[in-house]
C-alpha cells in the first residue's frame, strides 16, 4: 500500500515539474532564441501606483516595453519567470500600464466564458472558442475575450503557440485538441 502512495506522489511530482518546465521554456528558452517568432502569449501580473492586473503579452514584447536594459533579455526572462511562478506583481510605470491598456493587453473577466469555465471546465471553454485546429478566430472574437481565454488556459498550464502554416496565429497543442475530442466522444 505504501509503495502505491509513493508511486502516485512521484507521478504528481513529475507532472508538476513538466508543467513548470513548459512555463520556463516559453518564458525563458523560447523568448531567447535569436529571431524567434514562435513565442507563446503569457500572463504577467503587473501593477502601478493605483491598480494591479494581469496582462497578456509575449515575453519579448514585455521586455522591450518595460525597457529595463540593465539586464540582458535572458536575465530579464529568468526574473520574469520567477515572479510569474510566485504570482508576484511587477511594478510598471503609469505610462507602460496605460500603453498595455490601450493595446488591449489587460486581462478582463468575461462573464460568458467564466460561466462555461465554472460549470464545465477549461476544455469546454477551449472547445467552444477555438476552431478544429485549436485557433481562436481573431476576426470574430473580441480581444478582451481572447485575453481572458488565454488567461484561463494559462492558469491551467495550457499554452498556445505561434504557427505560420496554419494561420498565422496562436494554436493549442495537438495533445489538448485530442483531449477535447476524447471528452466530446465520451459525452
Amino acid at each position: 500500500m505504501n509503495k502505491e502512495i509513493v508511486i502516485a506522489l512521484l507521478m504528481v511530482l513529475v507532472v508538476s515539474c513538466q508543467k513548470k518546465d513548459m512555463l520556463y521554456y516559453i518564458t525563458v528558452e523560447d523568448s531567447n532564441i535569436m529571431n524567434c517568432y514562435n513565442q507563446a502569449p503569457i500572463i504577467i501580473p503587473i501593477c502601478n501606483e493605483k491598480d494591479s492586473v494581469y496582462c497578456c503579452t509575449l515575453p519579448r514584447d514585455f521586455y522591450y516595453r518595460v525597457g529595463i536594459y540593465l539586464f540582458t533579455e535572458e536575465e530579464f526572462s529568468k526574473m520574469l519567470y520567477k515572479r510569474m511562478v510566485e504570482n508576484d506583481f511587477i511594478r510598471v510605470s503609469d505610462s507602460v500600464f496605460m500603453e498595455m491598456e490601450n493595446e488591449e493587453e489587460i486581462v478582463k473577466e468575461d462573464e460568458e466564458v467564466l460561466k462555461i469555465y465554472k460549470t464545465q471546465g477549461i476544455l469546454k471553454v477551449l472547445e467552444k472558442y477555438t476552431n478544429q485546429y485549436g485557433k481562436i478566430p481573431y476576426k470574430e472574437t473580441p480581444m478582451d475575450r481572447i485575453n481572458y481565454i488565454y488567461y484561463l488556459a494559462f492558469i491551467n498550464h495550457i499554452y498556445f503557440y505561434w504557427d505560420d502554416e496554419g494561420g498565422p496565429g496562436y494554436f493549442l497543442d495537438h495533445t489538448i485538441l485530442k483531449q477535447i475530442k476524447k471528452e466530446n466522444e465520451e459525452n
